[in-house]
């Protein structure tokens, strides 16, 4: 029997190498292989890691220590959200929004623009540019599912008040992926809390928020109303917005003078 050659182990090796196997990545003789070969090459699994490994969001439980995003899809055509300041509020979360706007929808509010700008490039508009019905949701749910794919361990929330988009929610969830539609942002369960906070928490929401937007903070008394308003998802009654301002001027926040608004400590 004709001896065991000793370049045996060291053939193993090399096709481990083509292989992309060695210590789990793929080796440079794998990658070299890839651009040569005229025939396909077995290539090596790839290395799962997580899409987000240091945005703060949401716990990660499959892996410890990340968080998952959030995607916020407006349809803007049946929710005419005035405002993203509830979103202001919860900087310990990760998240893109994607405002779709119909092809007929010419203005926008200028408090819904200024909120959008302050998020960066975490917020964007997407205009389509044929109208007919349902052409918006179409739009929605190719992005929706570009972003599953992209990224299946996120979490997606479809804002609007249609119906329609609950058979696709129900496949989603269906293979695993977290998906829901919400009537308004402020169902989204993370941020509804707000509404439920004791006074000096909503005071403190309420600095948080102003204190995050910068230039863009209202400078007349109604304005700053309507953000308080707006950051509790509209649930706040006449009486109770009133008390708040009123909290806002005895802590030194604000100093209203002729309906006009002017900040301190922030």
């Amino acid at each position: 029997m004709p001896r065991r050659s000793r370049a045996q182990p060291r053939q193993r090796s090399i096709f481990s190498n083509l292989m992309g196997l060695y210590d789990g990545e793929p080796s440079r003789g794998a990658w070299s292989a890839r651009r040569t070969a005229t025939t396909p090459v077995l290539t090596s699994r790839p290395v799962m890691r997580p899409p987000f490994p240091t945005e703060p969001g949401t716990r990660d439980n499959e892996h410890p220590g990340t968080m998952k995003k959030h995607y916020i899809l407006i349809d803007y055509e049946n929710v005419q959200t005035k405002s993203l300041s509830v979103l202001q509020g919860a900087p310990n979360q990760a998240f893109r929004i994607m405002v779709f706007v119909g092809a007929n929808q010419a203005k926008i509010p200028i408090e819904l623009v200024s909120s959008m700008q302050s998020f960066g490039d975490k917020a964007e508009y997407i205009q389509i540019t044929g109208s007919g019905r349902n052409a918006l949701d179409f739009h929605i749910a190719y992005y929706l599912g570009a972003l599953t794919e992209r990224d299946p361990g996120g979490i997606f929330h479809v804002i609007s008040k249609d119906t329609g988009y609950d058979q696709l929610i129900r496949h989603l969830k269906s293979k695993k992926i977290a998906a829901a539609r919400q009537k308004d942002l402020f169902d989204i369960p993370w941020l509804s809390s707000a509404n439920k906070k004791p006074p000096n928490e909503q005071i403190t929401a309420i600095v948080d928020n102003l204190s995050a937007r910068g230039n863009s903070r209202p400078r007349k008394v109604k304005t700053l109303k309507n953000s308080i308003n707006s950051l509790f998802g509209n649930k706040l009654d006449a009486d109770k917005i009133d008390s708040l301002v009123k909290d806002l001027q005895d802590q030194k926040y604000i100093v209203v003078k002729q309906e006009n608004v002017a900040y301190h400590n922030m």
